[in-house]
């Protein structure tokens, strides 16, 4: 008399007579008791892969966006958030030895400072085809100190300076690792010292990055 054997809940009932239903049967319980550990590794191998492209993501490097402009062979940049506007229409008033002049444009004073007699110890002016007005702190900060200790500072304090160039001035946005020290060798010519950094484009190409706080105290 055949002897019945118990099966597990669940299990498939194989035709013996066909050979796959035989060789089926005999992993049925290895993959019974083997999927859920299966299923473990599989997610755990998910959530690792996951957590590792996360952990792995490449931060974008920081960048500034400048305003440049073209002197001759030498290139300068300002940043853009010291740009108010840029015109390429004025009339300013006789020019100093110093480099300054004045101008008048929507109810501001706007003093002009001449790059060419500021940057390349020139003694020719510039040619003035565009203006880029700018603001800067003034040297001389006043303000009133107010209930809570702070010193509230004056509309007063801030200035407006205009650069006049000889052509359009552009837009550039430059990863913050282009930027670096102004070497001693530059220092020791005539290298004005408003200038604060300098901007490595290529090897061939690089720009002086002006602070305009520096240039205007320099005039």
């Amino acid at each position: 008399m055949a002897k019945v054997l118990l099966k597990k809940p669940g299990f498939w009932s194989p035709n013996f007579s066909e050979p796959l239903h035989g060789l089926l049967y005999n992993i049925q319980p290895v993959l019974y008791y083997q999927l859920p550990i299966i299923k473990i590794v599989l997610s755990s191998n998910r959530i690792y892969s996951r957590f590792n492209s996360r952990k792995n993501k490449v931060k974008p490097t920081p960048t500034r966006k400048l305003i440049t402009f073209q002197l001759g062979s030498e290139k300068y940049a300002i940043p853009i958030e010291k740009v108010l506007r840029i015109l390429d229409k004025f009339t300013p008033r006789a020019a100093l030895k110093s480099g300054r002049s004045l101008l008048k444009e929507q109810e501001q004073i706007i003093t002009l400072l001449d790059p060419s007699i500021l940057l390349l110890s020139s003694q020719e002016p510039s040619d003035r085809s565009y203006l880029i007005v700018c603001t800067v702190k003034s040297p001389n900060l006043s303000g009133k100190l107010r209930d809570d200790g702070e010193t509230q500072i004056s509309e007063n304090a801030v200035e407006y300076i205009g650069i006049p160039v000889p052509e359009v001035p552009k837009v550039l946005e430059i990863a913050e690792d282009k930027f670096g020290e102004v070497p001693e060798f530059y220092r020791q010519g005539n290298l004005s010292d408003a200038v604060e950094k300098i901007i490595n484009l290529s090897e061939e190409e690089i720009v002086f990055y002006l602070n305009l706080e520096s240039l205007y105290a320099s005039a």
